[in-house]
């Protein structure tokens, strides 16, 4: 910046929006180059040639906001007495906005007492803040946890369910919302007191999760909502409480007198549970009122194998273990483990916990006298990362649905640019002896998807396609498979 400036740059210059250096260097928080164009006079430039109330004079204030800049923002106002400035009702609202982002109470408590700002002001979004997803000051002091300037605000009549801005993004803005969101449970207590109805939802259709749903993380929040009067059969709210895995707000709701599994029905009630984890499946079967939720036996073969299947996606080792040991493996229909093996393999969990997922199950299929043959575990292994394809093909698995669609999987190894899987998958072949009539067909079409993807260069990520190196290992494997050492 220094050395620009030196050799003549211009730190005055705009672009077509009024945009100045200083307002980018404030946006992205470059304390030192504000400091260096607050040194050039750029503030007393824009006063002077393009008035106070040029877009260039609120802008790096607000947008420094936006990006919690704080030491920016404290060094503008340091720098420059922005009060007389500031005349146009759109920039008062964006000044109110900022000190009460900002949680300076007493500037606060001047604007509002002193010089006559409207507490429920709204700026013009673009103008000064990039949007107006908070359209009011009391809706960035409770979504900033500033509870001082929030009860002074509230002091001064600030409504506490302001209409939206043009720009919501489809959240909510509500100071009640953004304060339950973050967990400021001071703030959600100043508008409770104030009068704020705790079953008041927005969004279109009134689509918006309840305030007990956003509190399910904050345990004294949701306490202080439930008193409130708070409603706990709201849609949704039990399932998401007991799949988020917290007990206690699990045994808040069993205090205000809900039976959960008739609220949420017996099969969203176990697979919620399931969501939760072994804690909650263990609180719950210890309230000794769903036991029959719980027994495989009185569930049958197909809730067995559902509850199974859930817990193997989540990739969750400790519920899988906690059904395998309530004999759910057991109950269901033979030959379940391998479905329930591909579920792991699909899951969005660590490797770490796919693997022990993978081992539990084969491991009971074994203790239960199931015969197990991994190579029936049939699957396309583009339907995997990598290194689940690898977890797989280590424990005897195959990529095959049938023999005669072999070359989808070789053609998904060479398109996907996996060497290892492409050499994998033909060794598994060799291992078979099948005669070369029967996979000819197949490594020709693998050499067809080589020479497509080479054509276009690329692979799906960018990076550049090398088809050399599949060219080799198919010509390699061709010349084994057509002339065997064993003939």
């Amino acid at each position: 910046m220094q050395f620009l400036l030196r050799r003549g740059a211009d730190p005055n210059a705009t672009v077509r929006n009024g945009t100045t250096p200083l307002c980018w260097a404030a946006r992205r928080g470059h304390i030192e180059c504000v400091r260096c164009l607050l040194d050039a006079g750029t503030v007393e430039y824009d006063i002077r040639h393009r008035g106070p109330s040029h877009l260039a004079i609120i802008r790096p204030l607000a947008w420094s906001t936006e990006g919690e800049h704080y030491k920016v923002l404290d060094l503008l106002l340091e720098r420059t007495d922005y009060f007389p400035l500031i005349a146009e009702p759109g920039e008062k609202a964006a000044f109110l906005c900022i000190a009460a982002a900002c949680g300076k109470t007493t500037m606060v408590r001047d604007l509002l007492e002193r010089h006559g700002y409207d507490a429920n002001g709204r700026y013009i979004a673009g103008d000064s803040f990039m949007s107006d997803e908070l359209p009011t000051a009391l809706c960035w002091a409770a979504d900033r946890g500033h509870a001082e300037v929030v009860e002074l605000l509230l002091s001064h009549g600030a409504e506490m369910s302001p209409a939206p801005g043009r720009y919501d993004f489809g959240k909510d803005w509500r100071p009640f919302s953004r304060a339950i969101g973050k967990g400021f449970e001071p703030i959600v207590a100043l508008l409770l007191a104030a009068g704020v109805d705790p079953n008041s939802k927005s969004g279109k259709n009134n689509s918006a999760p309840s305030a007990l749903e956003m509190a399910i993380p904050f345990e004294s929040i949701f306490r202080r909502l439930l008193e409130a009067g708070a409603d706990p059969t709201a849609a949704s709210l039990a399932s998401r409480v007991v799949s988020s895995g917290r007990t206690a707000e699990i045994q808040m709701l069993l205090d205000s007198g809900l039976d959960l599994a008739q609220h949420m029905g017996s099969s969203s009630f176990l697979n919620s549970a399931i969501e939760g984890g072994h804690a909650v499946l263990d609180f719950l079967l210890q309230q000794g009122r769903w036991d029959e939720l719980f027994s495989p036996k009185s569930l049958g073969a197909s809730e067995c194998e559902k509850a199974l299947k859930s817990a193997a996606w989540r990739g969750r080792p400790d519920v899988v273990q906690w059904l395998l040991d309530r004999g759910f493996l057991a109950c269901a229909r033979t030959g379940t483990w391998a479905h329930l093996i591909v579920d792991a393999a699909r899951s969005f969990a660590e490797d770490a916990e796919v693997n022990a997922t993978i081992d539990l199950i084969i491991q009971y299929a074994a203790d239960i006298n199931e015969e197990i043959d991994l190579s029936t575990v049939h699957l396309r292994w583009s339907s995997f990362k990598t290194t689940r394809a690898h977890m797989l093909f280590d424990r005897g698995t195959t990529t095959l649905h049938q023999r005669h669609q072999f070359h989808l999987a070789l053609c998904e190894a060479v398109l996907f640019c996996d060497c290892d899987i492409l050499e994998r998958l033909l060794q598994g072949v060799e291992a078979r002896g099948d005669p070369w009539a029967s996979v000819a067909f197949h490594i020709h079409m693998a050499e067809e998807s080589a020479r497509e993807r080479s054509r276009k260069g690329t692979l799906y990520d960018g990076r550049r396609y090398d088809g050399g190196r599949f060219f080799k290992i198919l010509r390699q494997y061709s010349w084994r498979l057509r002339y065997p050492v064993n003939s």
